[in-house]
């Protein structure tokens, strides 16, 4: 599977850094061997590395 160009540009330097965030009224997948502990947005663990991400 070959992805497409886009237009997006990006500084030099920069990383993709997605944040996934887990919620407990979700399941996980049966199977899983990584469960980290629920957060939400509003969770100071996130809105800090928000904050320090800018």
């Amino acid at each position: 599977m070959n992805a497409a160009p886009t237009a997006v540009m990006a500084f030099a330097g920069a990383c993709d850094c997605p944040m996934h965030i887990y919620d407990s009224r979700y399941p996980v997948a049966p199977g899983a061997k990584l469960r980290p502990a629920a957060a939400s947005v509003d969770d100071d663990r996130v809105a800090a590395w928000c904050r320090w991400s800018g």
